[in-house]
């Protein structure tokens, strides 16, 4: 569970690295149209990871708790 919660949120960060590089290429490139899709899937990568983040004390606590037991 630790190891999937960590996996998990360097996962979203590499999906928030590659929604930004690919902002930057349609500004390079003149694809404003994929501008708003991409900015959306940026924004729903940076809730998740922010969600993942909010939740790593709870998860954490909850696989001691469950190993405990």
């Amino acid at each position: 569970m630790l190891k999937n919660t960590f996996a998990n949120n360097a996962f979203e960060h590499f999906e928030i690295a590659a929604y930004k590089l690919l902002l930057s290429l349609a500004d390079i490139v003149g694809l404003s149209s994929a501008k708003p899709l991409l900015q959306a899937s940026l924004k729903e990568e940076e809730a998740m990871a922010a969600w993942i983040d909010q939740n790593i004390d709870s998860d954490t606590s909850s696989y001691v708790k469950a190993q405990a037991a």
